[in-house]
């Protein structure tokens, strides 16, 4: 009897590489790399981290998609901004390639995978509010008749561990009604595909005209990144 299980092991490999070279098909690899000299003051472990977290940036920062797509961004604080976003979750299968110390200095050099589609949809995004913030006169970052938002970030729950949170910076425009005002998230998986998003009710009791508060709101688990409106209720 003949034994055909290595052509069937083959086979089986053959059909495993092609699948993954299909999932990265859609993939770019970027690299960068970062040297960072301490100070007496700071330790060898954050000089590493801070030098890795630069070679990130310096690799997202010289990827050709990245700087094609915001070659008419001006604005220096919406140019880090970008750069944030997209180190925050866009970049995968990151991997050191080489960290050495000299002294003082820690250089890092690594690579990642990203996905150019999703770069340049979340670039157009922000890119597209940012305009429409300037044309109209700065009011807010979002806005409706009676409440603006002034700022927004991603950040870490202080409650909930592993879980992100959206922090948010909002102040009354004028008279606000006796009622809740409801701000929806819509969320943003690693592709830029839409997820379940979430809503948080601003509450605007005794809430005066100019007056500036804090909240947050927790995302759900695998956003990357997020729009607000306010709902029309």
């Amino acid at each position: 009897m003949i034994n055909r299980q290595p052509c069937f092991v083959v086979a089986t490999i053959a059909v495993l590489v092609l699948f993954s070279s299909a999932l990265h098909a859609d993939e770019a690899e970027i690299g960068g790399k970062y040297c960072y000299q301490y100070g007496d003051s700071e330790s060898l472990v954050a000089a590493k981290e801070i030098s890795y977290a630069m070679a990130l940036r310096n690799a997202i920062e010289t990827y050709q998609t990245f700087v094609t797509s915001t070659s008419i961004v001006e604005d220096y604080r919406l140019q880090k901004d970008l750069v944030e976003t997209i180190a925050s979750g866009y970049v995968e299968n990151i991997r050191i390639l080489k960290q050495e110390v000299q002294g003082r200095t820690v250089c890092t050099e690594l690579v990642g995978r990203v996905n150019p589609q999703a770069v340049k949809t979340i670039i157009a995004r922000k890119v597209e509010r940012a305009r429409k913030a300037k044309d109209e006169g700065f009011d807010g970052l979002l806005s409706n008749e009676t409440i603006k938002i002034l700022n927004y970030t991603k950040t870490e729950c202080r409650l909930l561990a592993n879980d992100k949170c959206m922090a948010f910076v909002y102040q009354a425009k004028g008279n606000v009604p006796n009622r809740s005002v409801v701000l929806i998230v819509d969320c943003f998986d690693i592709n830029g595909d839409p997820m379940s998003g979430t809503r948080i009710a601003i509450p605007s009791e005794d809430l005066y005209g100019g007056e500036v508060r804090r909240a947050s709101v927790v995302l759900p688990r695998g956003t990357v990144s997020f729009d607000l409106r306010f709902s029309p209720e």
